[in-house]
């Protein structure tokens, strides 16, 4: 019975433990980024981003069936926290097994060493299910934690193989785990990456230990990955796309119909070696073709995207319903391509644009070359091997000599040409961002301590790393006995004080001197789950998120070697106190300085059980818009909350949500035509021959004074006419919408030259891409019979100066274009009744908050600012001040944690003659202020240079909070005189 619940009853206690936390805090409804489509994707089983998750979402609409599609939130998110809880109980079954390996290659007595064993194991799992990052991504309908899952189940079976079984035995556990590799890919490609470590451990099962072997088997394993991951797609598709155009155009047969008859072709050829394999007792290559048979066995659940995507699902990104837009889908075509092994630096200039993928379009029963992509062509001594510096941005520019230390002079030849950077540059940039910023403090977060959860660029104050230890932070962020009160209660602020770190290394050692066997497949693992994926991803500055969730196979591998130090300081203060009394004493001592502490220290920023801010969001909007609605949207966290809301909820499904990110692609466009629930299709001008052909064109504008063209005319005939010097197709300046005289827009045309009636406005643009003209479009078709929007958080270069024609109703601005009187004017009634009096979000939110949810809390306060300023120009001065008093009732101290956001507050109480409450805030944000200076005067010299902007912001926001203040004294005192 003891064996049994040993067996058992221990491992099923660690997965009811994690489940239970991770159910405690798990965030009961939509999350920001990624989740909300995912979960509106898994409801009706529709298409993600690429590359896609087809396994996520099958397993997820699994889910939501058990719990109902009114749980569909709580459903997919209880898919992450049981995926979790899983992996938590394979790591502590992976330790366990490599411990019992260690003991029986070694020749050791278990027997009195059962409780060491079990001890250990359970401080590495639980360490690493309180860890930051797990941790975050459990409780969240993210695909990282069922990707984890997987990574945990084939390295267990992998570790397995070097039990004492027939090779028989093995065999199937490498099948096992081959059709696993490829069900795992349809939850994130990155799963891949364990190929290596796994083809090691077989090599290693295979022939004696030995550094010699272990080499083969890496450069054996990492053939395999590159084979899996690019020559296995690549066979398989360029199969396809061969067939399915001599099917299809040639023989006339149905869409597919070459796709399929290559799959048969293929598994027919496998079929065949593998008869021929077992006939001429080659082993070897029976295995090899079983594996890779298996593995594209595990990848078909990929077919139920392009099988979704031909039903036109709701949401369907990339249309993937042919195998050539299907092959774009999981190549990641739309996000374009990064270089990895040859590329040109940021500032290599341009020597010409070429050519370079033909693209195929599905119409009328046949393929037909739809458009052709360009590839540029950058000038000769601009490109190196393993480019690290190649974002054009200008903003990543400056990143790069800032990160690099590359002085600007540098970059410039004494005749003022460009001069590329030097490769040791690259390599500095490499090392001190992507390594060090980009994994590296993401590690440290995981083991060490975080400073706070803060989005940080390299700021000294912002997303650091810190240990606890004030002598040893001291000299990197300064002394933590200084930090101001606001600083120092960060919920993200967490400290472990070294200890998960110093037993990772500890298990590191133990293993290198016990068993150098398993040494390497956990060494490898963690390299290509961490540096690997560095290399991989390679990464440019200034991340719209922070990615640690990314590494989380390497942290789970610190977490075994976490597991095996803990067993390596029980074994040795063993060998001096002989006695179960020290080793409970050791292991309880552990348990607490490492998994417990690390429970208590992110319990505060990890529990989201009482957050909606995100689902909050998307109904405010939702809300505000009128019955039938076109709404456009810009970013992931203004657009998947309310996909998913309308599709997992079934709310507001008449409005129309678009993201004006899809309108340059011709699928994005061709989707709008389509009815979605109770939305209408959306009416355009412009064929769909015309924006899938012109898909990758830039049309110049060019001055038409005289009369305006058309615009639906224009897309529908052809108004693009040629330029008579350069040749090229442009867009006439002046545009007719087609609304009561609204014309669009006026590059550089007076407005002398079109009748007063009409509405005209400019833009600084000089060319329209396909995405501009289909905005165009939208407007032009269908403003006078639906209401347009655009949600606040769109920036006003995007809608090519359309918000000129709009009118500000608190979080939405409603499109005017045939109104001149409306446009620019705010409607404040409506803008009270949205932001403040019937804003879900406002007054709903509680609990912690993180950094991308403070990001819409400011949105709001900056909105409410603005809506308190409109009001008092209306000389609404009751209604500005009940909007104020919202504010700072809603959000609380959040009216402090920004600069500007807290002057806006001070100076607008004082505009409405409020002094109690200015004087208030004045006095809770000046000494706010006066903490930030005081610490940031103990800093050292060198420290005080990098935090010259903070220092320079705290300063003039406390000099600006004053001067308002007096000013407004000096004011009354003024007024007083003037009385007496």
């Amino acid at each position: 019975m003891v064996n049994l619940f040993r067996r058992w009853g221990i491992a099923s206690l660690v997965f009811a433990l994690s489940l239970i936390l991770y159910f405690l805090s798990l965030e009961p409804t939509v999350s920001f980024w990624d989740c909300g489509e995912f979960i509106g994707v898994a409801s009706g089983l529709q298409v993600s981003h690429p590359p896609g998750a087809p396994m996520h979402t099958l397993l997820g609409r699994i889910f939501i069936i058990v719990f109902g599609n009114k749980s569909a939130a709580l459903a997919v998110n209880m898919l992450s926290a049981v995926a979790s809880a899983l992996t938590i109980l394979l790591l502590y079954l992976t330790i366990k097994k490599v411990l019992t390996l260690i003991f029986s290659s070694n020749g050791w007595e278990k027997r009195n060493w059962v409780l060491a064993i079990e001890g250990a194991s359970l401080i590495g799992a639980f360490t690493f299910a309180v860890s930051d990052s797990f941790w975050y991504s459990s409780v969240e309908a993210e695909v990282y934690a069922l990707s984890s899952l997987f990574t945990a189940l084939m390295f267990y079976l992998s570790v397995s193989l070097f039990d004492d079984i027939s090779a028989v035995s093995r065999g199937k556990r490498v099948y096992l785990i081959s059709l696993l590799l490829g069900i795992s890919v349809g939850v994130h490609q990155l799963n891949l990456l364990l190929i290596p470590p796994v083809v090691l451990v077989i090599w290693l099962t295979v022939y004696r230990f030995s550094m010699k072997n272990v080499i083969k088997g890496l450069v054996l394993g990492l053939s395999i990955f590159l084979f899996a991951y690019a020559l296995i797609p690549y066979i398989i598709f360029s199969s396809a796309k061969l067939f399915e155009l001599l099917f299809v155009n040639r023989l006339g047969l149905f869409k597919w119909s070459g796709a399929l008859f290559s799959i048969v072709l293929l598994f027919t050829l496998f079929a065949a070696v593998i008869f021929y394999a077992k006939r001429t007792a080659k082993p070897l290559l029976e295995m090899w073709i079983t594996t890779s048979m298996l593995f594209i066995i595990g990848l078909s659940c990929y077919l139920v995207v392009p099988i979704r995507a031909s039903h036109n699902v709701p949401l369907n990104t990339g249309k993937p319903d042919n195998i050539f837009s299907f092959w774009g889908y999981v190549q990641r075509d739309q996000y374009g391509s990064t270089p990895l092994v040859y590329g040109s630096y940021f500032n290599a200039p341009v020597a010409k644009v070429v050519s370079n993928n033909v693209h195929y379009s599905y119409t009328n029963g046949r393929y037909v070359e739809s458009y052709t992509d360009g590839k540029v062509v950058y000038e000769t001594g601009f490109s190196t091997v393993f480019p690290r510096m190649y974002s054009r941005s200008p903003e990543h520019g400056n990143a790069y000599s800032s990160w690099a230390s590359i002085p600007k002079a540098s970059l410039v030849h004494d005749d003022g040409t460009p001069k590329p950077p030097t490769f040791g540059q690259n390599l500095q940039f490499f090392f001190n961002y992507q390594i060090g910023h980009m994994y590296l403090r993401y590690f440290m977060w995981n083991f060490v301590g975080r400073q706070n959860d803060i989005q940080g660029h390299g700021d000294l104050f912002r997303g650091g790393w810190i240990t606890g230890f004030n002598w040893l932070d001291a000299s990197r962020v300064g002394d933590s006995h200084l930090l101001p009160q606001h600083f120092f209660e960060n919920r993200g602020r967490n400290v472990y004080f070294l200890v998960p770190l110093l037993l990772g290394i500890a298990g590191l050692i133990f293993l290198s001197l016990f068993s150098p066997r398993l040494l390497w497949p956990t060494v490898s693992l963690f390299i290509l789950t961490g540096v690997a994926i560095v290399v991989f991803l390679n990464q440019a500055p200034y991340q719209p998120r922070e990615r640690d969730y990314a590494f989380l196979g390497s942290f789970y591998v610190w977490s075994i070697w976490i597991g095996l130090g803990v067993f390596y300081l029980v074994r040795t203060i063993g060998t001096y106190f002989n006695s179960r009394f020290w080793t409970w004493l050791v292991l309880a001592f552990l348990f607490l300085a490492a998994p417990i502490k690390m429970l208590s220290e992110n319990w505060d920023d990890h529990n989201r059980s009482n957050r909606y801010i995100a689902r909050n969001l998307a109904v405010d909007y939702l809300r505000s818009c009128a019955p039938n609605a076109i709404l456009f949207t810009y970013g992931d966290n203004d657009t998947f909350p309310l996909w998913y809301l309308q599709e997992a909820e079934g709310f507001r499904t008449d409005v129309r949500v678009v993201n004006i990110n899809y309108l340059g692609t011709g699928w994005g466009i061709n989707q709008l035509r389509l009815a979605q629930h109770s939305s209408e299709p959306i009416t355009l001008a412009g064929s769909d021959d015309f924006y899938t052909r012109n898909q990758t064109k830039a049309f110049p504008l060019v001055v038409t004074p005289s009369s305006p063209k058309s615009l639906g005319i224009g897309l529908n005939n052809g108004f693009f006419q040629k330029n008579k010097n350069s040749g090229m197709e442009v867009v006439p300046s002046v545009l007719s919408l087609g609304l009561n005289g609204a014309y669009l827009p006026s590059f550089g045309v007076n407005s002398d030259s079109c009748s007063s009636n009409y509405a005209i406005w400019s833009t600084n643009k000089t060319q329209l891409r396909i995405g501009d003209l289909s905005l165009l479009d939208i407007v032009a078709s269908n403003a006078s019979s639906r209401p347009i929007y655009f949600a606040s958080t769109v920036p006003n270069a995007i809608t090519l100066g359309l918000v000129a024609m709009s009118s500000w109703e608190g979080n939405l601005l409603r499109l005017n274009p045939s109104d001149v009187t409306l446009q620019g004017k705010p409607n404040l009634s409506l803008a009270i009744t949205n932001l403040v009096d019937s804003s879900v979000l406002a007054k709903s939110h509680s609990g912690y908050l993180d950094d991308a949810n403070r990001r819409f809390v400011r949105n709001y306060l900056r909105l409410y600012t603005e809506l308190a300023d409109s009001l008092i120009k209306a000389n609404r001065i009751s209604d500005a001040l009940h909007v104020l008093d919202r504010g700072r009732m809603y959000f609380g101290d959040y009216c402090y944690e920004w600069n500007d956001i807290a002057l806006s507050f001070i100076s607008l109480y004082y505009s409405v003659g409020h002094q109690a409450s200015a004087s208030i805030m004045v006095d809770f944000f000046t000494v706010r202020k006066f903490q930030e200076l005081e610490y940031y005067k103990s800093l050292s010299a060198s420290m005080r240079t990098l935090a010259r902007f903070d220092i320079e912001r705290s300063t003039n926001a406390m000099e600006d909070a004053i001067s308002l203040q007096q000013d407004f004294e000096r004011s009354i005192n003024a007024k007083l005189t003037l009385k007496k």
